[in-house]
């Protein structure tokens, strides 16, 4: 069983998975870095391309996105339509993104629209009724056949694998919900102007919350009453175990900006004395087990497998952890014999058969080496969070102290201060501006903030009365903004 944790008052949201009381992962939901994918708008076809059977559809976006025939209904119904037949320049149309927009290449779209539950994914265009292929025949055919009974026209849905878990009525309710959604999304079509985001499906609440089935879920605390009730209508398989908490980050074994630093770390301890050392790479993440703190020991092969076998588990751990993601390599202590490479093979591969990401395992080199990958769903937290401004004195970027200093600000707004005044490095001042200053209209203390150019991070030199600011203006030689 799962507890999931939702922070969703400040700018950047975090959800954080617990299992076995441990953070087994986490998330971040930063507008200048959330996935594009599952959004839905309403969009204008600009251009069609005859020789690629495609068009070219404005959706809002720095660059246009891409359109394939096979992505339209009618185009996917019948191949040897030609995509000119099929829609128009000019023409209004709903699409959904089902690959984020990477490099000089717009967005890939689709026309034949799903919207997402927890046991089904309704399909407006699908004109069918299928199941997961992991289902056995006797639990996914009742499911099948009830929604064949209600479905209606040319819409279709898929049964998901968490639904067995569920009473065939409240899978037949949720079916409604998603149908009700999409009737919602054609509704407001009509009305706006293109280009249009009509539907974002976001990282943090909903697409966590799918992340796992229902059954596996113990609690979901939110820490914002309005969007706890909002989960309650939109997921009621999960009603009952969404909990409001206003202090959730309080439930966790450590802060945020603490489980930041965690993350980052590239040296992690072992059990039994061994240490990882984590280092990313542009093309690819290395993990190196470190035996130096117990050399006396390796003379016996059945520590050293061992040491191996217990860096599999805690490199697994770090793997789901820190979200990392394309060719990892890890370079366990070195192994003699086949057989005890297979066993700590076999380890990895059962821990890492816990992640719902999924990963692959290909074995080891001809050094010694082992090769893996993991599918690459949203960025690496070690990357957002570092960026390219990382260094020795502060680990984060600017812009992930920005965040930090709001849940600062956020975290005094709770203890009645009157006024806060912040000294920061001025490149934290501008992120803070730019992505943050506008979202938070809850804020009622007064914030001054000082730019400083030789503090690389931020730090609260006032936190109480309204009274000292006269005389801390008169002590600063920098620049001193009422930010709130």
């Amino acid at each position: 069983m799962r507890s999931l944790y939702i922070h969703s008052r400040t700018t950047e949201q975090v959800g954080v998975v617990m299992e076995q009381n441990d953070i087994r992962e986490v998330f971040l939901d930063r507008p200048t870095a959330n996935s594009l994918v599952g959004n839905i708008y309403v969009g204008r076809v600009r251009n069609i391309e005859k020789g690629l059977q495609a068009a070219f559809v404005d959706v809002g976006l720095d660059r246009l996105g891409f359109l394939q025939l096979r992505e339209l209904p009618k185009g996917r119904q019948n191949p040897t339509y030609s995509i000119e037949n099929v829609i128009t320049e000019g023409e209004k149309i709903l699409v959904q993104i089902i690959k984020d927009p990477f490099g000089e290449k717009g967005a890939m779209l689709t026309a034949n629209i799903t919207i997402p539950g927890v046991n089904l994914v309704f399909l407006p265009f699908g004109a069918y009724i299928a199941a997961s292929k992991k289902l056995p025949e006797t639990s996914r055919t009742p499911i099948v056949n009830q929604l064949k009974a209600i479905k209606q026209g040319e819409e279709g849905a898929i049964v998901r694998t968490s639904a067995p878990e569920s009473a065939l009525t409240e899978i037949e309710s949720e079916y409604g919900l998603l149908k009700q959604r999409w009737q919602q999304i054609v509704s407001v079509a009509k009305q706006v102007t293109t280009p249009t985001r009509l539907f974002e499906d976001h990282l943090i609440p909903d697409k966590l919350l799918r992340r796992f089935s229902p059954s596996s879920i113990e609690v979901v605390y939110v820490d914002d009453s309005s969007l706890a009730n909002d989960l309650r209508k939109r997921h009621p398989v999960l009603s009952k175990r969404i909990k409001w908490k206003k202090e959730t980050e309080a439930l966790l074994p450590y802060t945020i900006p603490q489980l930041y630093e965690y993350l980052v770390r590239k040296k992690v301890q072992v059990s039994g004395g061994a240490n990882l050392h984590i280092d990313q790479a542009e093309a690819l993440t290395v993990i190196d087990v470190n035996s130096s703190s117990f050399t006396k020991h390796l003379s016996k092969n059945q520590t050293m497998i061992r040491t191996n076998m217990n860096a599999a588990i805690e490199a697994a751990k770090q793997i789901r952890l820190r979200n990392l993601s394309g060719m990892i390599i890890i370079d366990f202590i070195r192994m003699s014999t086949e057989g005890d490479r297979e066993k700590v093979r076999y380890t990895l591969e059962q821990e890492l058969a816990k992640d719902p990401v999924r990963t692959e395992v290909y074995g080891f080199t001809k050094l010694g080496l082992l090769e893996m990958t993991r599918k690459r769903e949203t960025p690496d937290l070690p990357y957002l969070l570092l960026g390219s401004q990382a260094n020795a004195i502060h680990p984060f970027s600017h812009e992930t102290t920005a965040y930090i200093l709001e849940r600062e600000i956020v975290s005094y707004q709770m203890k009645q201060v009157e006024v806060l005044i912040i000294e920061l490095h001025p490149n934290v001042y501008e992120r803070f501006l730019h992505n943050i200053r506008d979202n938070m209209k809850d804020v009622t203390l007064d914030v001054y903030m000082i730019q400083n150019e030789y503090i690389d991070s931020f730090q609260v030199k006032h936190a109480g009365s309204q009274s000292v600011i006269e005389q801390q203006v008169k002590e600063t030689s920098y620049p001193i903004d009422k930010v709130f």
